[in-house]
């Protein structure tokens, strides 16, 4: 059940009251994701689905109170929302008119950060980090290009009619735009996966049931460029300043590491990203890789909740004060 949903019905009613109605089966040829959000924003209502979780032909709406001809009002629901479908139903026919590796030179079109070149290069150096991942944690040859491939598709549903309508989208429509073309199961997930954890208030037992290695890889991948980038042009966060959500992405790195105890070396995959930006950096590559270092010493004091001047806290002190760099160390 989506609880946000649930929530804002709460507030929104005094004395709520549901009631169901039916739409045309025929949009059940939509994947789940475009169905649930479709009705989310446009109408505040769910999706219904059966036990095993697939998608029915029904919705659910949260009166304010009990209403005088339901059927009319049932009836004015389900008008809408067959509107808004049949237009996600002409997003999704466009979009998958043409394979996502064919919009992927389109993203040089898309700004990064300002300085910091457009999406197009930035995927170019998520492989090229990739190859020293790829050998750091000695994967196959496979899993390396799987990993390569889904850097290099992972961004190109921005540029679909589907996630410009619906933003929260991204991701998982890459995801399904990927399996509509023919790509392999492991890189379309990683595709949706490399936006996890949406959240960090999420616990790493719930993002091992979420996440595969390939979406944890590409996540890693993802988030360490942005923030070598960002801390480069000198846009780390201070204090409660955090317009690029740096502190989720690199909390979201610690999770990761948490969650599947890669033995990373972050100082390493740090270098190797400084090296990748070239000259688009302003800041000396010493004091980049300090102040991340000081950022995930940060990040992986909050993921463990420790107070300062604890026990604990002294004793991850300690631990810091010899290596810091396989975060997941920290975690057994």
């Amino acid at each position: 059940c989506d609880e946000e949903l649930v929530e804002l019905n709460a507030n929104l009613t005094e004395l709520p009251f549901v009631i169901t109605g039916k739409f045309s089966k025929s949009f059940l040829s939509l994947p789940k994701e475009i169905l649930s959000t479709c009705m989310k924003k446009n109408q505040k209502i769910f999706l219904l689905t059966d036990a095993q979780g697939r998608s029915k032909a029904e919705f659910a709406a949260v009166l304010n109170g009990r209403k005088n001809d339901l059927p009319k009002i049932v009836e004015d629901y389900r008008g809408v929302l067959e509107a808004r479908l049949r237009d996600s139903e002409f997003f999704y026919a466009e979009d998958t008119k043409e394979p996502l590796e064919k919009k992927v030179p389109r993203l040089k079109d898309i700004i990064f950060l300002g300085k910091l070149g457009n999406i197009e290069e930035k995927i170019g150096r998520m492989a090229g980090l990739a190859e020293g991942l790829a050998k750091s944690l000695e994967l196959s040859e496979e899993e390396k290009e799987n990993l390569k491939r889904a850097c290099f598709l992972c961004k190109a549903d921005l540029l679909t009619q589907m996630v410009y309508e619906f933003p929260e989208l991204q991701g998982i429509m890459g995801r399904e735009y990927a399996r509509v073309n023919g790509e392999k199961e492991e890189v379309a997930r990683a595709i949706a996966e490399h936006y996890l954890p949406k959240q960090l208030a999420q616990s790493y037992e719930d993002l091992r049931e979420e996440q595969t290695k390939s979406g944890a890889l590409l996540a890693i991948l993802d988030k360490i460029d942005t923030l070598v980038g960002a801390f480069g042009i000198g846009l780390e966060p201070t204090g409660s300043h955090d317009p690029y959500a740096l502190r989720r992405a690199g909390g979201g790195i610690v999770k990761i590491l948490r969650t599947f105890r890669y033995p990373l070396d972050l100082q390493e995959l740090i270098s190797q990203a400084i090296g990748l930006y070239g000259t688009r950096l302003t800041q000396p590559a010493e004091a980049i890789a300090k102040a991340l270092e000081r950022f995930f010493k940060e990040r992986a004091v909050f993921e463990l909740g420790i107070k300062a001047g604890s026990k604990e806290d002294e004793i991850l002190k300690a631990v810091f004060g010899t290596a810091w760099s396989n975060i997941s160390g920290v975690f057994l």
